[in-house]
């Protein structure tokens, strides 16, 4: 390929696919209900655990998985994991988990992000 460019001869190859489905997942999932216990935590001693649960749906393929992340008040710090499945259902499902808050972080309140995934 170089001895082509260098005698001024570029090459662009350019491809593509096309899916055939009966059926397509263009609908995400949908988050119906989230919390995180507890509420308040003291981390100067030791880490903390704030348990996270999330209820998902999803219309055809079902939600592949669940991610939550807690942002410290600056956004300096951040914490968090996926989810694990805990109740299924084809369509809606249960994820549950365990995050580790280390000790020292930054005080004040934080903000959680709740992120859905889908498998297409």
């Amino acid at each position: 390929m170089s001895e082509l460019r260098a005698i001024g001869i570029w090459a662009l190859l350019t491809m593509s696919a096309t899916a055939f489905a009966q059926t397509s997942d263009t609908t995400p999932p949908e988050l119906i209900a989230f919390d995180f216990n507890p509420k308040n935590i003291d981390v100067t001693g030791m880490a903390q655990i704030v348990t996270a649960t999330a209820e998902v749906t999803d219309d055809l393929s079902g939600p592949s998985s669940v991610c939550v992340t807690f942002r410290s008040p600056s956004g300096a710090q951040n914490h968090g994991r996926c989810l694990s499945r805990t109740e299924l259902t084809p369509l809606h499902s249960t994820f549950t988990g365990p995050v580790e808050i280390p000790e020292f972080v930054e005080s004040g309140t934080w903000s959680v992000s709740v992120f859905v995934n889908d498998p297409c």
